[in-house]
C-alpha cells in the first residue's frame, strides 16, 4: 500500500505520534494522550494452546485500562509460496481477531520479524552465499544485513504486511505502530557474533570494502592506511575472527586500524539498516504510525563489534520514535538492581521514548531450568508485584514506558492480584506524568560508545567498567542519570553536581573542548580507570592530573586507602578496594602461549600542586590510584581501580556535595520528588532528605509521619516502596 492508497482508504485509520509534554512522553492517538504502558503476549505460540491463559491476561489488561497490546508476527517475505503466505496471514488474523474480540478498544502495536523463515532460506540454495557466514566456519540460516536480497526484501515485506493490516476492517483501526526486529533475538545486534564470530560472508565483506573506500576516499588510500595488510586475494578486507579477542586490551589507530574500522563499520551499518526499514514504514503510512526497535545496549553488549554502538545515528533518525530493551540480565533477581542496558536519559534528551521490556518470571512461571537460570523466578504473587513496582518505578524516574511480558504465553501474568497492582501503578503513573518535569539528576554517569571501538578485549575491559559497574551505581543512594558522551560534550545534559566518565578512553579535540566548556559551569568531574590515553602523547590532560601508565598493578589486586584521610573519605580509611580489570588471557595461540596474558596497563596520578592522595596501589605502596584535586571552578577525582566500590562512590558524591538519600546499599531511583526504593536486604532503612519534608506513600496516599528530614522504616528483601516528597 503506498501513500495514495492510504489516502483513499475509506476506513478511519489512527494517527499515532510520540508527544512529550514537560518531562513526560505519551502515545498520542488521534489527538488523545495515553501513557506508554503495554501488555505483550507471545503470538509465536499456537493460539489454541495459549488462548485460555493469554485471553485472561488480555481481559485483565482491559479491566485495568492498559490500552495497548503488543504481539509478534512475521510478514510474508517476497517470493514466499502461496501456502506459506496464506498460513502467515491466517495466523496473524486469527490472533488479532482473538485479541480484538476480548478487548475491542485496545490499540495494537505488533512486533515484526524482518526476514524470511529458516525453512524458506533452507529451501532456497541460491541464498546460501547471502546468509551469515561466521569466521569459525559455521553459517547461520539468516540473511546478512548487508545482503542485497535482504535489503530489497524488507521493503516488499513491510509494504505487503502493512497493506494487509491496514486494509483489514477490524485490524486497521486499531494499529498504531510497528516494532521492527532483526538480528540476534530480533534485537539488531550481529547474529551469533559472540558464539561463532563475526560475519565474513561475501555481502558483508563487499559492504565493508565500500565503507572503507568511502571513509578513506579511495582504495589506494585505504590500503595505505592499513599498511597494505589485512586484505584477501580478491581485494576484500579480512574480517578478524573475533575482534573482541584480538589480543591487546586497548587498540591504537596506528597499529590496529583494521579492527577499529571493522568495529565502527559493524555498528554504523547495523544502524543504517534499521533506519532504512523504519523509513519504509514511515513512507508507507505517511508518517502516521509509530516505529520502535531494540537498539543501543552499551552497558550490556560491550564488544566493539556488536553492532549496537551507533546510537547517535539512531537518535538522529526522525523515522524512529521508540527504542527498547529487556531489563539487564545482570542482577535482575530478588533484591537485584534490574538495571538499564542503555543510556536511557540521553534517549529522552532527544525526545525519543525508551521502553522497558519487563519479562519478570512471576510465581506463575514454570520452575524450569530455563526460568531459574536467570535467578528471576519470583516465588509468590507478592514478590512478583514488588518486582513489577521496582521495574516501573525506575521507568517513572527516568521517564520511560514499559511493557509487561508473558514470554511463553503460558500465563505468567494470569493473576488478578498482579493486575490489581498494575492498575494501581498505572493510575499513579498517569497522575505523576501530568506534572513531571525533565529529569535533572545531581549525578551524571557518562558512557562513550566510540571508545569501545578501541577495546580489543571488550568483555574483559568493558565488562567491569560498564556491565558490572551498575551493581554500585544503582545502590549508591543519590539521584543519577545515564548519558552518552556526545550529549555531554554538546552540553545537552542537565547541569549536575558530579559527572562520572566511565570509559572515556579516547577523546578528540572537539570532545575535549566540549568537556572544558562543561567544566566552566562547575561541578566535580570523576575519571574512571584512565581517560584520554589512546592516540595521545600525554594521557589524561583533560582531567587536571598528570597521569602515568604503569604495568603489574593487578598482581596485588587491590588499592589501599590511607589511614589518615579526612572527610568525606573517612569511611574508607584503612580499607582495601579491589582492582576491577583482570589481566587479559590471550586466545590467539599463534601469537602467545595459551597460558600467557596481556598485562593490563593502569594509570597513576603524579604528585603535584593540590593533589590529595586518597589511595595507593598495593603493588608498590606509593603509586597514587585514587586522588582528588580542587581545580578552582571545578573539582576532579581520579579513580584508577576501574570498578567503583559503592562506598567510594558515596564518598565522591559527598565530595561533590550531591545529596545521599540512603547508604544501606538498596536500589534507589529518584528525581527529587518521587522515590522508588527496592530492598536488596531486609532490615531498617533510613531515608535522609535535604531538608524537612512530608513523605507520602505514592500508592496508598498515606504520609509516613510529620515533616522531617529523616525517616526510618523496615523493609523485607525484595520489597519496593514508592514515595513522594512534598
Amino acid at each position: 500500500m503506498n501513500n495514495s492508497q492510504l489516502d483513499n482508504n475509506p476506513m478511519k485509520l489512527p494517527e499515532a505520534h510520540l508527544q512529550w509534554e514537560g518531562g513526560a512522553p505519551y502515545f498520542c492517538i488521534d489527538g488523545e494522550k495515553h501513557v506508554p504502558l503495554v501488555l505483550f503476549v507471545n503470538t509465536d505460540m499456537d493460539l489454541n494452546t495459549s488462548k485460555e491463559e493469554v485471553g485472561a491476561e488480555i481481559a485483565y489488561a482491559r479491566r485495568e485500562g492498559v490500552k495497548f497490546v503488543s504481539m509478534i508476527f512475521s510478514f510474508p517475505w517476497p517470493g514466499s509460496d502461496e501456502e506459506t503466505r496464506t498460513w502467515l496471514l491466517n495466523h496473524m488474523e486469527a490472533w488479532l481477531d482473538f485479541i480484538i474480540d476480548i478487548y475491542p478498544e485496545a490499540y495494537l502495536f505488533p512486533r515484526i520479524w524482518l526476514g524470511p523463515s529458516v525453512a524458506q532460506i533452507q529451501q532456497t540454495p541460491e541464498w546460501d552465499n547471502e546468509c551469515v557466514q561466521h569466521a569459525n566456519g559455521m553459517s547461520s540460516p539468516v540473511l546478512s544485513v548487508n545482503s542485497e536480497i535482504w535489503r530489497s526484501g524488507i521493503g516488499g515485506a513491510i509494504r505487503e504486511g502493512i497493506a494487509y493490516f491496514e486494509s483489514h476492517p477490524r485490524i486497521a483501526p486499531r494499529i498504531i505502530g510497528y516494532h521492527l526486529t532483526y538480528g540476534t533475538a530480533g534485537e539488531w545486534f550481529h547474529y551469533a557474533y559472540r558464539e561463532f564470530g563475526s560475519d565474513v560472508s561475501q555481502p558483508n565483506k563487499e559492504a565493508f570494502s565500500r565503507w572503507l573506500i568511502s571513509k578513506y576516499g579511495s582504495q589506494e588510500n585505504w590500503v595505505q592506511a592499513w599498511n597494505g595488510e589485512s586484505m584477501d586475494d580478491s581485494g576484500n578486507p579480512i574480517i578478524y575472527q573475533q575482534p573482541d579477542i584480538a589480543g591487546k586490551p586497548f587498540l591504537s589507530t596506528d597499529a590496529d586500524r583494521p579492527m577499529i574500522d571493522f568495529a565502527q563499520f559493524s555498528s554504523e551499518h547495523m544502524a543504517d539498516r534499521l533506519i532504512e526499514a523504519a523509513e519504509v514504514v514511515k513512507r508507507v503510512t505517511d508518517g502516521q504510525r509509530l516505529v520502535m526497535a531494540f537498539y543501543g545496549y552499551p552497558f550490556e553488549l560491550n564488544d566493539g563489534h556488536s553492532g549496537h554502538l551507533a546510537l547517535d545515528r539512531v537518535l538522529a533518525a526522525q523515522e524512529i520514535d521508540i527504542l527498547a530493551s529487556p531489563i539487564s540480565y545482570l542482577d535482575r533477581g530478588l533484591g537485584g538492581s534490574a538495571s538499564f542496558m542503555a543510556a536511557v536519559d540521553s534517549v529522552a534528551l532527544h525526545h525519543k521514548l525508551w521502553m522497558i521490556e519487563d519479562d519478570t518470571r512471576t510465581h506463575r512461571a514454570e520452575k524450569s531450568e530455563f526460568d531459574e537460570s536467570f535467578g528471576t523466578l519470583m516465588p509468590t504473587v507478592e514478590l512478583a508485584s514488588e518486582t513489577h513496582k521496582r521495574n516501573l518505578g525506575a521507568g517513572i524516574v527516568h521517564r520511560t514506558g514499559l511493557w509487561w511480558m508473558d514470554l511463553p504465553s503460558k500465563g505468567w501474568l494470569n493473576d488478578s492480584a498482579l493486575w490489581d497492582n498494575i492498575g494501581n501503578m498505572q493510575r499513579f503513573y498517569k497522575q505523576y506524568w501530568e506534572t513531571a518535569k525533565p529529569l535533572a539528576p545531581e549525578v551524571a554517569f557518562i558512557i562513550d560508545e566510540k571508545s569501545m571501538h578501541y577495546t580489543g578485549q571488550g568483555l574483559a575491559v568493558n565488562g567491569p567498567l560498564l556491565y558490572m559497574q551498575r551493581l554500585s551505581l544503582y545502590r549508591a543512594g543519590f539521584s543519577y542519570g545515564l548519558y552518552m558522551l556526545e550529549d555531554a560534550v554538546n552540553l545537552r545534559i542537565p547541569q549536575a553536581k558530579m559527572y562520572v566518565f566511565l570509559n572515556a578512553h579516547r577523546l578528540d579535540d572537539r570532545q575535549r573542548s566540549g568537556i572544558e566548556r562543561l567544566q566552566q559551569s562547575g561541578g566535580t568531574f570523576v575519571w574512571i580507570y584512565g581517560t584520554d590515553f589512546i592516540d595521545v602523547e600525554e594521557a589524561g590532560s583533560i582531567t587536571g592530573f598528570h597521569l602515568q601508565k604503569k604495568y603489574g598493578m593487578t598482581h596485588a589486586g587491590s588499592v589501599s586507602i590511607g589511614a589518615e584521610v579526612g572527610q568525606p573519605w573517612e569511611e574508607l580509611a584503612g580499607q582495601s578496594l579491589t582492582i576491577g580489570i583482570p589481566n587479559v588471557p590471550s586466545l590467539l595461540s599463534d601469537q602467545l602461549l595459551p597460558h600467557e596474558t596481556f598485562d593490563i596497563p593502569y594509570y597513576t596520578v603524579q604528585p603535584g600542586d593540590g593533589v590529595q592522595a586518597i589511595g595507593h596501589y598495593e603493588t608498590d605502596g606509593h603509586s597514587i590510584a585514587i586522588a582528588a584535586r580542587d581545580c578552582g571552578t571545578w573539582k576532579s577525582v581520579f579513580v584508577g581501580t576501574g570498578v567503583l566500590d559503592v562506598r567510594l562512590l558515596r564518598s565522591i558524591a559527598a565530595y561533590a556535595e550531591a545529596h545521599i538519600y540512603m547508604d544501606s546499599d538498596d536500589v534507589l531511583h529518584t528525581d527529587g520528588t518521587f522515590l522508588c526504593i527496592y530492598a536488596s536486604s531486609a532490615g531498617l532503612k533510613n531515608l535522609r532528605l535535604p531538608d524537612k519534608r512530608i513523605v507520602r506513600d505514592a500508592l496508598i496516599n498515606e504520609t509516613l509521619g510529620e515533616a522531617a528530614d529523616c525517616y526510618a522504616f523496615e523493609m523485607y528483601k525484595g520489597e519496593a516502596r514508592w514515595l513522594l516528597i512534598e
